[in-house]
């Protein structure tokens, strides 16, 4: 019976069998699955507390460890491909057993080595990743993947000619870098306190070239006397900014006689 049908048609149950319409809007995607498969919460409840105890129950065939979770979802029959790797030596039956994925190691104490460092370290869930052994490693992966050239070379080691260690230009910390970028800080605090003290240093340039130009000596063009007023740049007052108008004028009239 095909439970997943079109939003709005009338189904069974999976758990108890009863016959229901199914929500024609559903809100939140948690909701998804119990608005289509299932008629109510205790339903869905009841469903999903027998699939946990089966997820339990699985163990490896081989060291007899229990499975973690996703390694039960997708099917798999041995904790790790050591395991499965035994079995073929013992020429143990492989029918209807499915082997588990080289990468796939998420047991706890599973050895796995980092595809950023190479080093060695053990899976803890929560602290450690499946592939790096740190959230710096992380990093400098997705920072390599960003820089393409970089790619393009071949080096012996990985991690040579790639990377620096740079010094905080706010704190002082020092922290790793690709060469090739132009980081100063190693995070957004200490670029935000350097923006705040550049805008301080500024403001106080400003305002020290403000007071000088106001105890700087002006004289008028006019009368070649010391202007007083701040606010006045070429002349005293307005009579002697009348005066070298007219006087301007005259100039010009006279010149156009001579011509």
């Amino acid at each position: 019976m095909n439970f997943l049908k079109a939003k709005g048609q009338k189904v069974f149950c999976k758990t108890c069998g009863v016959e229901f319409v199914q929500f024609s809007r559903i809100p939140n995607k948690k909701y998804l699955i119990r608005g289509k498969e299932y008629c109510s919460i205790e339903c869905c409840n009841a469903n999903l507390a027998t699939i946990h105890d089966i997820y339990k129950n699985c163990k490896c065939v081989e060291c007899g460890k229990t499975l973690h979770r996703e390694q039960a979802v997708r099917g798999y029959d041995f904790c790790d491909i050591e395991c499965y790797r035994k079995y073929l030596a013992k020429g143990g039956d492989m029918e209807g057993l499915k082997k588990p994925l080289a990468w796939n190691a998420r047991l706890k104490d599973d050895k796995i080595k980092c595809a950023e460092c190479g080093k060695i370290y053990v899976y803890e869930r929560g602290k450690t990743g499946i592939k790096y052994c740190s959230g710096e490693c992380r990093e400098f992966s997705r920072l390599r993947a960003k820089n393409k050239s970089l790619n393009k070379r071949q080096l012996k080691n990985k991690a040579e000619g790639k990377f620096e260690i740079k010094i905080c230009a706010c704190c002082g910390k020092e922290f790793k870098r690709i060469k090739s970028t132009c980081i100063k800080y190693c995070s957004n605090k200490c670029r935000l306190k350097m923006r705040i003290k550049q805008y301080a240093k500024g403001y106080r340039k400003r305002k020290e070239r403000e007071k000088a130009q106001k105890t700087k000596l002006r004289f008028c063009r006019h009368c070649h006397g010391v202007i007083k007023d701040l606010e006045r740049k070429i002349y005293c007052s307005d009579k002697c900014k009348d005066l070298a108008s007219i006087k301007r004028k005259e100039l010009k009239k006279n010149a156009k006689n001579i011509a």
